[in-house]
């Protein structure tokens, strides 16, 4: 907040860079990205590990890893986001099973 009670708007990164079509790319990516890991913290458990060990904590991250793989291709098939379904009570539509 600036001295006369006004919020700035402006962005930390140069304009040089984001005025490139690769940096709505890359912004793009990395939310894909940063949905997977949000998933793995909140509904695969990852936010705190349960075991001790660097090869029980990698085969729990693998495990959860797969289990999104699973939700992804079948929910891929039915066009619904694997995100949309970890809202609490969140359903498929009834109209996207029958395809």
């Amino acid at each position: 907040m600036t001295e006369n009670g006004t919020l700035r708007r402006s962005s930390a990164i140069h304009g040089r860079t984001t005025r490139h079509s690769g940096y709505l790319i890359s912004l793009r990516i990395r939310k894909r990205i940063e949905e997977v890991f949000g998933w793995a913290k909140t509904t695969g458990g990852l936010r705190k590990t349960r075991h001790k060990g660097t090869k029980r904590v990698d085969w729990i991250f693998t495990l959860t890893a797969a289990v999104y793989n699973l939700l992804s291709f079948k929910h891929v098939v039915a066009g619904v986001t694997v995100a949309a379904l970890s809202r609490p009570g969140a359903r498929m539509r009834p109209g996207l099973r029958d395809r």
